[in-house]
């Protein structure tokens, strides 16, 4: 499969963002070294809730319209991607 090859090339090059505060009441926060191009957040049924293009180290973000519970946020720079999981109370 293609995709998982691509997918696992990407990976090998990942890079660690930091989400704050986790668990979350639904405003967090992202940070990373290097500047995020994106972030694209996904719930457990792979539904993207939230999509962004952005040109900077961090980015606060409101999911206070979503129900609780756990969410996927993946974090894209140009060297990489780093998939984190979200708790929302």
């Amino acid at each position: 499969d293609i995709s998982y090859l691509a997918n696992r090339k990407l990976n090998e090059k990942s890079f660690e963002a930091v989400i704050f505060p986790n668990p979350t009441k639904g405003i967090f926060s992202i940070e990373a070294v290097e500047f995020i191009s994106e972030i694209e957040i996904n719930n457990t049924l792979g539904e993207v809730v939230y999509k962004k293009e952005i040109h900077a180290h961090s980015e606060k973000i409101d999911l206070t319209n979503q129900p609780a519970g756990m969410y996927y946020i993946h974090v894209l720079t140009k060297n990489g991607i780093s998939v984190k999981k979200l708790i929302f109370e």
